[in-house]
């Protein structure tokens, strides 16, 4: 999918069309929502751009650009997928900056609930959605908090830079952290890091890297 992802975006950088133009180019309905989806994605592969590879390399680049894998492609998700950066106005980047974990409740503190490894991602997973946010977006803030880089993809987390990143998500709750959060998070470090194994069933390394946290957030 890499080459296509090459290749398309080459293709519409020389067309010389702003990525609002190529946002209705995709659009086969006509809403003029700035969103696309698979269909219209598909189509416009084939009918607009000509592409003759396959259906899952089309399906491939659309899920890497769909971030926050809500089905859709938006303009700020296009606009990075073309730009290979955000702009300055990307709502996602203020909505992660702001994301926290909250109780699924409102009469439920965090300090009431029950802490495990599974609760952990749920309520990881609820703060995605509430947030309109996606891994890809969680580990962009991280790498730009940790000075590890601009690019998610490439980012990879040790335990340590895992624990300070996923701290942030409960300020003003450091003695639950101390007392009940902490070996929690080591655990969910442990499983997200065991998600990923070379040929011979061994780990490659012990690390949350984008691949492995996406997996693990939509598993």
């Amino acid at each position: 999918a890499e080459p296509l992802r090459r290749e398309l975006r080459d293709l519409i950088r020389n067309s010389g069309v702003h990525v609002a133009d190529v946002i209705r180019l995709f659009d086969k309905d006509r809403t003029h929502e700035n969103r696309i989806d698979d269909i219209e994605f598909y189509d416009a592969m084939r009918k607009v751009f000509n592409y003759k590879g396959s259906k899952w390399a089309i399906d491939a680049v659309f899920n890497s650009i769909d971030t926050d894998k809500s089905g859709e492609i938006t303009y700020d998700e296009l606009f990075e997928f073309l730009r290979g950066r955000r702009h300055p106005l990307d709502e996602r980047n203020k909505r992660v900056r702001g994301a926290k974990i909250e109780s699924p409740q409102d009469d439920l503190k965090l300090e009431d609930i029950v802490w495990d490894v599974e609760t952990l991602r749920i309520l990881m997973k609820q703060l995605l959605e509430r947030c309109k946010i996606g891994p890809h977006d969680l580990m962009l803030e991280w790498a730009k908090e940790l000075g590890k880089g601009t690019k998610a993809k490439n980012v990879s987390l040790t335990e340590r830079e895992f624990k300070l990143a996923m701290q942030k998500l409960f300020v003003g709750h450091e003695e639950l952290w101390e007392l009940e959060l902490e070996p929690v998070v080591h655990q969910a470090y442990e499983d997200i890091s065991s998600l990923w194994r070379g040929a011979d069933g061994l780990h490659l390394t012990m690390h949350v890297d984008l691949g492995r946290l996406e997996i693990y957030m939509h598993g």
